[in-house]
């Protein structure tokens, strides 16, 4: 029995730690939607590039921080965003803002550990959301870097439901209800 009790323990604290370590995000972005090369200014030349990927005439990746929301594509409102910091400036040292990662299921599996040398491959992690099976997501917010470098991050979304169901493998289903909004979650050095 205390067996038992120490894999879920375990299962437990590797689920977490994946959550935090193992998620990759979609797409990078700066302080400032549309600043593409990361000067800390938008341009007349970087807002034609979202223009151009909005079109499907560029590929995402010559702008990827003009993809604020981390879809995979730039729309309407993220170049008008864009254009609308370019009349002002982004935000000096301003707060790192959010970034979306996605738990890519063959990229974030869960392996059981139950011994050197013995170790099992229980799946990947998936999300559900209003019932709908999807990529498991959590929207992290960093704030301003304090003086020593660190920035405290909140969990502001997140998929209703990350699981991983391990069947027929194992008889397992692991499930975890993430609780959003979750502030001061973590801290990241900058």
């Amino acid at each position: 029995m205390r067996d038992v009790v120490a894999i879920k323990r375990a299962i437990s604290f590797a689920a977490m730690g994946l959550l935090l370590f193992a998620a990759s995000p979609r797409a990078v972005s700066a302080a400032c939607v549309g600043d593409c090369n990361g000067n800390g200014e938008i341009t007349i030349d970087e807002i034609i590039k979202m223009v151009n990927i909005a079109l499907g005439t560029a590929m995402l990746d010559t702008c990827s921080p003009g993809d604020g929301n981390g879809d995979g594509d730039i729309t309407v409102d993220e170049i008008i965003s864009a254009v609308s910091t370019s009349l002002s400036s982004c935000p000096a040292g301003g707060p790192l803002g959010t970034r979306h990662f996605v738990l890519n299921k063959a990229h974030s599996p869960f392996t059981a550990v139950l011994g050197p040398g013995f170790a099992i491959n229980l799946g990947g992690f998936q999300g559900q959301t209003n019932g709908v099976t999807e990529p498991a997501f959590l929207d992290l917010k960093a704030g301003q870097p304090n003086a020593a470098g660190f920035a405290n991050i909140d969990v502001t979304a997140s998929s209703d439901y990350i699981y991983i169901d391990a069947r027929p493998t194992a008889p397992l289903v692991l499930c975890i209800k993430p609780i959003v909004p979750a502030v001061n979650a973590g801290v990241v050095e900058c």
